[in-house]
């Protein structure tokens, strides 16, 4: 639809409000958003983040932030969070925290960056964060539509879903991708979890994601791209394919 169209068109910064998933409501910081907007956009190009938000940071005492963190290509990984001094809620483990107090940690080498945080860590410093599993699916995606198309087709033979095997629309805005032979039964938990990536993968590229069920009701045999125009697919498409590898190992290990 129409609006749909416009979030993937425009820039990062249509994304002003924060999902009401994450932000609960509270308004998103113009200028702690403008701080990490530009350079998202730079290197990710037009983007929904779902995951985007922010808080205040506690510091106390000896206890300090009572947080275990790592260096990241984007700011810092949040490993463990704590009992003391305690968090906001929206700041959870395996969050990247990306901006403090105004001050972008992408891209930053190790030794700046634990300077910038060292300096910048006091109780109602603002933090910007985005959850890293998001972070991993969007450089993957970039990265693929960085590969020439002949690499892309030379990839897909490895996976478990070539597009040689797509159901592609007259129009070429709709495709289907069978999932197999036989029909994925996802644990109840997964499948929550595979709609909802589903409607992230959709908010951000300006398409509708859906799974289908098979005719007999035994699991998911294909998933939908539907977008209004056929160009908004192939991006779509190259990190639906890594999503749904992700859900195959899940299975395999089961």
């Amino acid at each position: 639809d129409e609006c749909s169209r416009w979030l993937f068109l425009c820039k990062i910064t249509v994304s002003r409000r924060l999902p009401s998933s994450a932000g609960r409501g509270r308004p998103m910081s113009e200028q702690a958003l403008e701080a990490v907007s530009d350079d998202l956009a730079e290197r990710f190009g037009p983007r929904k983040w779902d995951s985007l938000k922010q808080c205040k940071l506690r510091v106390e005492g000896e206890s300090g932030a009572g947080l275990d963190k790592e260096e990241h290509e984007f700011g810092y990984l949040v490993k463990k969070i704590h009992d003391k001094p305690g968090q906001d809620k929206l700041l959870s483990e395996g969050d990247v925290i990306v901006s403090i107090s105004g001050e972008l940690l992408i891209g930053q080498d190790p030794k700046a960056l634990a300077a910038t945080f060292e300096t910048k860590m006091r109780s109602g410093a603002r933090l910007v964060m985005i959850e890293s599993e998001e972070l991993r699916r969007a450089e993957a995606s970039k990265e693929s539509r960085k590969k020439p198309r002949t690499e892309q087709k030379l990839e897909q033979e490895l996976y478990s879903f070539p597009a040689s095997k797509d159901e592609v629309s007259d129009n070429g805005c709709c495709v289907r991708i069978p999932l197999g032979t036989s029909p994925w039964k996802l644990p109840i938990g997964d499948s929550t979890t595979l709609q909802r990536d589903l409607a992230c993968l959709g908010n951000n590229f300006g398409v509708k994601a859906r799974a289908h069920f098979s005719n007999t009701g035994a699991g998911i045999d294909s998933v939908s791209l539907t977008a209004g125009e056929p160009s908004w697919i192939e991006p779509a498409r190259a990190e639906l394919v890594q999503m749904l590898q992700f859900y195959q190992q899940k299975l395999s290990t089961q």
